[in-house]
């Protein structure tokens, strides 16, 4: 990126996938609102997951998450999250 010559987006880390949450919410903008939608995420607790429950934080949607035991989101995101989600 230092030595790029445009802007340089880094789709993913082992904590966010946030060009991910992004593409499922224009993917969903192009059915109907996204505040009129319920999101529902099956799997592990992982970057997706992550960054789906930032996103849903962000700008108030609903978003239900099934995730096993041994695998759930990231502490630290969820209480990100929970603080974000008050105010929207």
């Amino acid at each position: 990126a230092r030595h790029a010559t445009i802007p340089v987006v880094n789709g993913l880390t082992d904590l966010l996938h946030p060009c991910q949450a992004m593409a499922d919410l224009v993917t969903i903008a192009g059915v109907m609102k996204p505040t009129d939608a319920t999101l529902a995420y099956v799997g592990d607790g992982n970057n997706v997951a992550n960054s789906l429950i930032e996103l849903a934080a962000v700008l108030g949607l609903r978003l239900r998450l099934a995730t096993p035991a041994s695998h759930p989101p990231a502490a630290r995101v969820m209480r990100g999250a929970r603080e974000i989600a008050r105010a929207s």
